[in-house]
């Protein structure tokens, strides 16, 4: 056993390895987010006040949009309030969750009876969706397996979806040493604004880091021959639901254009690595994991994908992902990411320590 195969066996659970969704009760009198979704109801003339009796707030890391679940007397839903009200935006939400009804994918669905229309001509910023049961994606065997075949839907389907509304992702900054050595001239407020472990961490890996800036170019190009589509780019445990022979992804409006090893590396990396947080990287894993990535990736490439590149892209992923949290955190400014800046920092390790087991 080498002492890679050692380390990547002591994968440590993270906040996405805690069980849920978990959904916290909210005092209806003090809630303005209940206040909202009421006058939502009631400015359209969908349902009267009276039928709503409890309303719960999701538990867990919202920074681009928040989801509330309502309990009414007639159905469950989510409502799904944006942080951007944009009507070009909400329009391309509308447009994805149509994609997904008559694709009939693994996805939450508009709930029935609203058009999301309304709500875009009058300027709200609130979806209602259907509530899908179900828990947090674990890493069994079972769950991979669960999740592959939904996934790998997705990948195949939404190849033909119309992107021209969506967003495209860059592979990673064009600023990207710009932002590393502006952060590294603040090297002397890392204590006072992250605490002494994350401090320890970013001084102990800091080196690391720059080498992955530097290599980047090379790794860039090899991605762009690769095309690109309206890809899922954060699938990472609490965004798929498993809940009897089903696995939902969730999340939707993380659908993004970008170039495919970048989404569905990350996804390969992410998920494997929760089922490495409790199961042991023997023959059987590594079975299974291969036939994970072979679904996802087959309606891609027929002739097999090299497995590099997959590895490559999820680690540009996660580097672009730890730059947004470092330029969020220039000057003055506080990134809202920062609850998961341990987290990126390991994971650009840690998909190193994957791609070599998996690649011997």
């Amino acid at each position: 056993m080498t002492s890679s195969l050692k380390e990547i066996m002591k994968l440590k659970e993270d906040r996405f390895s805690i069980d849920g969704p978990i959904w916290q009760e909210v005092q209806i009198k003090d809630s303005k987010e209940f206040e909202e979704v009421i006058n939502i109801y009631e400015k359209l003339n969908l349902i009267d006040k009276k039928v709503f009796f409890r309303i719960y707030h999701h538990k867990g890391l919202e920074i681009n949009s928040s989801n509330l679940m309502v309990q009414s007397n007639f159905k469950n839903f989510v409502a799904k309030k944006y942080k951007v009200s944009d009507p070009s935006f909400l329009n391309s939400q509308a447009d994805l969750y149509k994609f997904i009804k008559k694709k009939k994918l693994s996805g939450p669905l508009i709930l029935e009876g609203h058009m999301p229309e309304s709500f875009i001509e009058k300027n709200e910023d609130m979806l209602f969706l259907e509530y899908k049961k179900g828990q947090y994606y674990k890493g069994s065997f079972s769950d991979m397996k669960k999740a592959a075949a939904s996934i790998s839907n997705f990948i195949k389907e939404f190849q033909s979806f119309d992107s021209s509304k969506l967003q495209e992702v860059e592979i990673l900054q064009k600023n990207s040493k710009k932002i590393f050595e502006s952060f590294a001239l603040q090297k002397n407020s890392w204590r006072k604004k992250f605490g002494n472990e994350i401090a320890n961490l970013l001084e102990s890996e800091w080196g690391y880091i720059k080498e992955c800036i530097n290599n980047s170019s090379e790794e860039i190009v090899r991605i762009k021959k690769a095309k690109k589509f309206a890809l899922h780019i954060d699938l990472h445990p609490h965004n798929l639901l498993i809940h009897k022979g089903e696995c939902t992804i969730l999340d939707i409006d993380s659908i993004r254009v970008c170039y495919w090893p970048s989404a569905v590396g990350f996804t390969i990396f992410k998920l494997l690595r929760q089922s490495l947080t409790h199961l042991s990287y023997d023959r059987k894993f590594e079975q299974n994991a291969k036939n994970f990535i072979t679904i996802l990736t087959e309606s891609i490439h027929k002739e097999g994908i090299p497995g590099d590149v997959l590895f490559i892209g999820a680690k540009l992923e996660i580097l672009r992902r730890l730059l947004i949290i470092l330029e969020g955190n220039l000057g003055e400014k506080i990134s809202p990411w920062n609850s998961v800046l341990e987290i990126q920092i390991n994971a650009l390790k840690e998909v190193n320590l994957l791609r070599e087991l998996m690649l011997e």
